[in-house]
């Protein structure tokens, strides 16, 4: 353990830096072995670093993804939120990543009815279709910006054909996102807040209009399931429905840029790994998981405290906020015998994980390095260390997997597979 005097940023915790964005494992490591438990006044998080501490952390009933189902803000010693801000928080606390039990148990048993394997499974065709499309985009094209032609579309547009957004409506989708998204920045100003705000606003207007139609009309899409779903007499309201359905844009479709992103990076800074998915498709499946333990997509997600508890030593009060530092965790090689997935990760049961793409989806080649073509990037990420074992492809991963990207695999695969 170090002194109390030593601070995150004097160990190099600087989450808006470029060059710590770029490669923040060296300082993790060092985190994980000198400070697994350390207070950021920058960010007002209590910074958790080790696997096994996260892992626990995230199924432990004494930390809430909210807390207002337990105290107010005062009694919490949180300043209340601004007026101006309800309609952002009522979209999102109206989706199941910012409910708890008993309201967390019945969405999510209610959306489980309506999102079942066989309906993710049955986009596989439109699926492969979209990815054809984008591919034959780029063939041929010279310099390819891989983001831009292909990670950013392809989830958008699968999460729109899941939900039913009529193909004239689509383009709205991807700027609502990452309007509403901008509230998640470290201290957003009021203007990124006045427009999360709006953009919260249209989009659960679209939305409202959109479920009022598919329950009078019902078509064979998501919504038109969750807005016919009954179980027990129980069914999901409108709210709950709009806030699902923001949830499955934004975290879907932002952690499976980031992940594609970042996996194709690491594909391309080790040649030699890639070559061997070329030469054996066997190991697509495995090397998507543990693409995204390596560069983990989303690098920390938050807890509140909601009584005082204890952990290495550090006293942490009520009213804290946790920085669970998942970027970290997934590079922690002690060993462990636990399940990664708590209630409220975004890998969480209730979305059906996608099927494994087969080889026939299409040749990923095309996009790694399309004939004529070459892919880009913009800037130098930093420099990659292997996990302990030294063989992060193909071998089995210590410690599990703790992500956010559970949809992320099918479209990875794609572009991987031939």
């Amino acid at each position: 353990m170090i002194g109390q005097e030593t601070t995150a940023r004097q160990m190099g915790f600087a989450p808006w830096e470029v060059s710590f964005i770029a490669n923040p494992y060296p300082v993790y490591a060092e985190m994980r072995g000198r400070a697994p438990v350390l207070y950021d006044d920058q960010t007002d998080h209590w910074l958790v670093s080790r696997y096994a501490d996260v892992n626990a952390l995230l199924r432990d009933r004494r930390f809430g993804r909210t807390y207002l189902h337990a105290a107010t803000h005062e009694e919490m010693g949180r300043p209340a939120e601004p007026e101006w801000h309800a309609p952002f928080w009522h979209l999102i606390r109206s989706g199941i990543l910012d409910m708890e039990p008993p309201d967390h148990t019945r969405v999510r048993r209610l959306v489980a009815k309506a999102f079942t394997p066989r309906m993710v499974e049955n986009l596989r065709g439109r699926i492969q279709g979209l990815m054809d499309g984008l591919v034959d985009r780029v063939l041929g094209a010279g310099e390819v910006d891989l983001i831009a032609s292909v990670a950013e579309p392809l989830p958008v547009a699968v999460i729109a054909e899941l939900l039913g957004v009529p193909e004239t409506d689509r383009h709205l989708l991807r700027p609502w996102s990452a309007e509403i998204c901008l509230m998640y920045e470290l201290n957003p100003s009021d203007e990124y807040a006045w427009r999360a705000v709006k953009a919260s606003e249209e989009f659960s207007d679209y939305l409202r209009a959109l479920s009022r139609e598919r329950r009078a009309r019902p078509r064979d899409d998501l919504v038109s399931a969750m807005a016919q779903v009954l179980d027990d007499g129980d069914r999901l309201t409108e709210d709950e429905l709009i806030g699902t359905c923001v949830l499955l844009l934004n975290a879907g479709h932002e952690a499976t840029v980031n992940m594609t992103g970042n996996g194709w990076w690491t594909l391309f800074r080790h040649p030699e790994q890639l070559e061997r998915l070329r030469a054996d498709h066997s190991l697509v499946a495995n090397a998507v998981e543990e693409l995204m333990r390596f560069d983990t997509p989303l690098q920390m997600f938050e807890r509140w405290v909601l009584e005082d508890f204890e952990l290495h030593g550090r006293r942490i009060p009520k009213g804290a906020e946790l920085g669970l530092i998942f970027g970290s965790a997934n590079r922690d090689s002690a060993p462990v015998s636990t399940t990664a997935w708590g209630r409220h990760s975004a890998g969480s049961s209730w979305r059906p994980r996608s099927a494994p793409c087969s080889s026939e989806l299409r040749t990923w080649s095309s996009c790694a390095n399309p004939s004529g073509s070459r892919t880009t990037s913009s800037g130098d990420f930093g420099s990659w260390s292997f996990a302990s074992s030294g063989q992060w492809m193909v071998t089995s991963r210590t410690p599990r997997l703790l992500m956010a990207a559970e949809v992320a695999p099918v479209r990875l695969q794609t572009l991987i597979s031939t």
